[in-house]
């Protein structure tokens, strides 16, 4: 009876090692070595097929050489199942470190499958930069209502990217999408409905893909009705005070001149005034 209980273990032991050796893959696909991650990540695993019959997952982390602390473990693993996924809130561990994730695969004799750790993961839960391009629309510009085109741009800047920004005339507001951490776009007065003879506060939001936003500092545009087409200013005249919608260029109103009429009656009333004074 002891021989036949020590061959049954035995043939468990070698049952449970040849599940082990033959495996299926299991594969961390998130993170991926040498992501970023922020605020609350969904990590995740997938086995190729559970021919392992493993019962549960867990996933860790650790920072630099730490020990693994362990984010989250699912239980009752069915043989069908061979997608994994845990929510991470990494809001608690400080930006910019070395970390490495590991997921683990358990079967109901306690052997265990590791695979794919992901290394030099970083975190960033820091709001992102936000400062205007050089080619960005300038304080002080005047614009026409129905004018030409001016560049909105940012040379903004996040470790885990941005995601869009908001364009603010007042309230009167635009998205665009970023592209290599940057915001450049070409626009027009009527993308946002502005009126005209009216100041705007302009500024650019920047939204980073954890949704941390960062607004530039405010610039005071002016628009002012009409097309600039007589003007020859392309829609978009900067440091020229406007008159009746046309731009004098030389810093100040011409001065007015009276006609021959206005100056007859003129001369009238001073010829009264000087004979009773």
């Amino acid at each position: 009876m002891q021989k036949n209980t020590a061959l049954l273990f035995l043939f468990g032991i070698i049952l449970g090692l040849s599940l082990v050796a033959g495996a299926e893959t299991l594969t961390l696909n998130k993170p991926l070595e040498g992501g970023g991650i922020g605020g609350v990540y969904t990590l995740n695993a997938t086995l190729d097929t559970n021919g392992f019959n493993i019962t549960n997952v867990s996933f860790y982390y650790k920072i630099d050489a730490g020990s693994w602390v362990m984010i989250g473990s699912l239980l009752n693993v069915t043989a069908q199942q061979t997608d994994f996924t845990v929510s991470f809130t990494s809001t608690s561990i400080p930006d910019e470190i070395n970390m490495t994730f590991n997921t683990t695969g358990r079967n109901d004799t306690g052997f265990s499958k590791e695979d794919n750790i992901s290394t030099g993961v970083y975190i960033d839960n820091g709001a992102p930069t936000a400062t205007y391009g050089g080619d960005s629309l300038l304080a002080s510009t005047k614009i026409y209502q129905s004018g030409g085109s001016f560049i909105i741009s940012t040379a903004s800047d996040s470790t885990i990217g941005i995601r869009n920004c908001t364009i603010w005339f007042g309230t009167n507001t635009a998205v665009i999408t970023a592209s290599s951490n940057q915001c450049n776009n070409t626009m027009y007065p009527g993308n946002f409905s502005l009126a005209g003879d009216t100041d705007y506060t302009y500024l650019i939001q920047v939204r980073d893909a954890n949704g941390n936003t960062t607004n530039t500092s405010g610039r005071l545009i002016t628009i002012y009705p009409g097309d600039s087409t007589s003007s020859g200013a392309g829609g978009l005249v900067s440091g020229e005070p406007v008159i009746d919608g046309t731009p004098t260029g030389d810093g100040a109103p011409t001065p007015t001149q009276p006609n021959a009429i206005v100056r007859f009656f003129q001369a009238i009333a001073n010829w009264f005034r000087n004979l009773f004074s």
